[in-house]
């Protein structure tokens, strides 16, 4: 099973004015992100692609990015991923003759998924 495109809102360090009761969930494979800061990510699996055009769709453009415990699952459902990510914002996005994505995601805080 793939994990949900949308998950519970997130409670943990911080907390966000206006934040949506649900935010899409990008899996990471071999990266973690630290809050503050602004970095590409390539996304390619048709679910994170899922969860990159849900986050297009909302007001802020944000979605949960949460690393995944086996690099190696493809489709990972929610117990494949680590209880602590953080939430982000989507910068910037190009899509790639290949069919992937490649975005700039702007970290805003931790988060830990209940």
């Amino acid at each position: 099973d793939s994990p949900p495109p949308m998950a519970g809102r997130p409670s943990g360090e911080v907390s966000f004015a206006a934040m949506p009761s649900a935010l899409p969930v990008l899996p990471l494979r071999d990266t973690v992100l630290v809050p503050h800061v602004s970095t590409p990510i390539l996304v390619g699996r048709p679910a994170s692609l899922a969860a990159v055009e849900a986050a297009m769709q909302l007001p802020e453009r944000r979605l949960l990015l949460v690393a995944q415990k086996d690099a190696e699952v493809q489709e990972p459902a929610a117990a494949d991923l680590h209880r602590v990510g953080v939430v982000a914002r989507l910068a910037h996005l190009a899509r790639l003759p290949n069919g992937n994505v490649k975005a700039v995601v702007e970290t805003e805080g931790r988060v830990r998924l209940t």
